[in-house]
């Protein structure tokens, strides 16, 4: 489908394809070059001595290596003797990894770019990771990076949507199935991270006589909490 259709779709953050994703990311170098180029904006500059010359190691190249020399404009050197090192990843989700940095660029991209959210079991075996453990605790660290540090509760008019509620009876088993949805109750509003409570209403005389669960509206007073809502 043409992209005019939806001109504000991809206006400013339209994402790269999986492809190019993985072409321009092709190994732990490619990584490294990319954080370099965030980090080192201007140039190399040892926080131990101010030397602006180093080295990057082969086997690890998110970290670089003081040459222990500082050169002035004017091309003037002079020695301190310090082999400092500086990580690129330090202070970050990546801090102290033993996974490769492609591994954790791809969990980003996959992470980021799946709509329906994605779990550590459906991330481990697109990742090639032999252990469970390592593909949650991963995920979870990308999670915990993501979240909006200046997030605020929810205020005013609050958009919702709905979702099925599966009915079972108590000799039907919970898995392998969503149970038989009865239409007065099939679905109820959601409100985000909110509670929204249901109350029982019962039809006119000119309906069918059967009763329905209903959720009722909520909106977010200033005085509570964003695990509260005032339902009326």
């Amino acid at each position: 489908m043409s992209e005019s259709l939806f001109p504000t779709r991809w206006a400013n953050d339209k994402q790269p394809s999986l492809e190019k994703f993985t072409s321009d990311f092709a190994d732990d170098y490619a990584c490294a070059d990319y954080l370099a180029k965030k980090h080192l904006k201007d140039g190399f500059r040892c926080s131990r001595c101010g030397g602006n010359r180093a080295w990057r190691l082969e086997t690890r190249p998110w970290v670089w290596e003081c040459q222990g020399v500082v050169v002035d404009d004017d091309g003037t050197r002079a020695a301190t003797g310090c082999r400092h090192q500086t990580s690129l990843i330090a202070g970050t989700v990546m801090h102290d990894t033993h996974l490769p940095l492609r591994i954790w660029f791809l969990a980003a991209y996959l992470l980021a770019t799946h709509s329906n959210g994605m779990s550590a079991l459906q991330l481990q075996p697109k990742l090639g990771l032999g252990s469970y453990k390592t593909a949650w605790l991963l995920l979870h660290k990308l999670r915990r990076a993501m979240v909006d540090p200046d997030r605020r509760p929810l205020r005013g008019i609050i958009e919702i949507d709905e979702t099925n509620v599966p009915f079972r009876r108590k000799d039907e088993p919970e898995g392998g199935g969503q149970g038989r949805s009865l239409s007065p109750i099939g679905k109820i509003f959601m409100i985000g991270p909110l509670r929204s409570r249901l109350e029982n209403i019962q039809h006119d005389a000119a309906c069918s006589g059967s009763s329905t669960l209903t959720a009722k509206a909520c909106t977010l007073s200033s005085a509570t909490t964003p695990q509260s809502a005032v339902c009326s």
